[in-house]
């Protein structure tokens, strides 16, 4: 009997009081935690067009924002005067950068070798379309502070002979 009450005595000495008591985490703490991690594949606001400033909420900023881009880009992107010697029908995926001087400039082209052959100057009116896109009025941000975001877009080629 004295034996088991001394392994009692010495099992309570030796394990922890954080053991027993209940694991509280205070406001404070949480919110430490939180500044801590940092998501940088979101962004708080996302950039903004002069057509897209006086609506609210984030969901309808997001979509205009989106909306806006690309019918900006339809208007100058002109491949009427590209003739292939074929029918071309292709997506790329370019990857715009938006600087947080609200600049936008594309960062990648990613295309097919077949596009690329059958129309050489491709890159080049893209990169002039893109370059002749308006400013934005402010950049994305994240967290208050001013950042440089990139989107993916796929565009779908079309060329007919």
């Amino acid at each position: 009997m004295q034996r088991s009450l001394i392994a009692i005595i010495f099992i309570f000495l030796f394990t922890s009081c954080d053991f027993l008591s209940s694991k509280k985490i205070s406001a404070k703490n949480e919110s430490m935690a939180k500044d801590t991690v940092v998501d940088y594949s979101i962004v708080d606001v996302y950039p903004l067009f002069e057509n897209c400033k006086n609506l609210e909420g984030q969901e309808k900023l997001e979509q205009c924002f989106g909306t806006e881009l690309v019918e900006q880009l339809k208007k100058r992107i002109v491949f009427d005067k590209v003739k292939g010697p074929a029918a071309i029908y292709d997506t790329i995926y370019v990857d715009l950068l938006i600087a947080k001087n609200n600049k936008i400039e594309i960062s990648e082209i990613k295309s097919s070798d077949i596009l690329k052959e059958k129309i050489p100057n491709f890159e080049s009116i893209l990169i002039a379309s893109v370059n002749e896109l308006p400013t934005l009025l402010q950049p994305a941000i994240k967290r208050g502070i001013p950042v440089n975001s990139q989107f993916k877009l796929p565009i779908l080629i079309r060329v007919n002979q």
